[in-house]
């Protein structure tokens, strides 16, 4: 038997697919000359049934990063109608929320995740709190790469630490602590230079391509942003995902630099 979304954090890992399904749903709309009445009431319709198994995943750190990559991709496609039909589907999910709210008692964790404002105590003493204090002790060369290295670490030396609020490791729930954790201040200087390279490669796609090719560009770059950069903020970023998108960018690149030579 399945389980029902809004119940529990399971569904967490279903997440991620948003973060790379509404970039696509926003660029193929890009690409998509007849607006007529009937396809903005499919993207209407398309985007609230998306938005309600989003939020159905109670994962607040895909909730920013889609947030961020549509503002993104508007603002790049100046698709400003856009604008109007999110905030319909936001009106509508609010109210469905607050309807919800007082007639259904199974809808209490998403209540309770909208309102919260610091989610596994990540600040502090919490998990980046921890984290910071861990890197500040050997901040040069770093532990060693691996969530094993990480909790052995943790646990460890949380006796001197009577303040942290996780008596055992949970992560540092933050992917550039987490390199340079790992990997000391040049794991930190390397992860932010492939960062900023990542986003000046698919800037100058977008800026020097139209169509399908400007429009994959900014699917990907958007998706990095979404992933890497905002998720990455909360949570650990899977390494496999960012070398997909990564793949798939410098191909991109690769294939638009191959026929400008042409």
């Amino acid at each position: 038997m399945g389980e029902m979304p809004f119940s529990n954090f399971n569904h967490r890992e279903f997440s991620y697919g948003f973060i790379f399904y509404f970039p696509v749903l926003l660029c193929t709309w890009a690409l998509w000359k007849k607006h007529a009445l009937l396809s903005w009431l499919l993207l209407i319709i398309a985007s609230a049934i998306s938005l309600f198994l989003l939020l159905g995943t109670l994962a607040r750190g895909a909730w920013v990063a889609i947030l961020v990559a549509t503002v993104f991709i508007i603002a790049i496609n100046r698709e400003w109608k856009l604008t109007v039909a999110a905030a319909i589907c936001l009106g509508l999910l609010a109210g469905v929320t607050h309807w919800s709210a007082g007639s259904n008692p199974d809808t209490r964790l998403l209540i309770h995740k909208l309102t919260q404002t610091d989610s596994s105590h990540r600040y502090s003493n919490g998990t980046q709190g921890s984290a910071w204090s861990l890197i500040m002790e050997n901040p040069v060369k770093g532990y060693g790469f691996g969530n094993k290295v990480y909790h052995q670490v943790y646990n460890s030396r949380v006796a001197d630490y009577p303040d942290w609020t996780y008596r055992t490791s949970i992560g540092p729930h933050n992917i550039f602590l987490s390199l340079w954790f790992s990997a000391g201040i040049l794991g930190l200087v390397t992860t932010l230079l492939m960062t900023f390279s990542v986003l000046l490669t698919g800037s100058r796609i977008i800026r020097q391509h139209s169509g399908i090719i400007r429009q994959s560009g900014i699917i990907l770059l958007a998706a990095f942003i979404g992933v890497f950069i905002v998720r990455g903020a909360f949570e650990n970023a899977y390494i496999n995902e960012i070398g997909i998108l990564l793949g798939l960018l410098i191909a991109l690149y690769k294939k638009t630099t191959s026929k400008a030579i042409n």
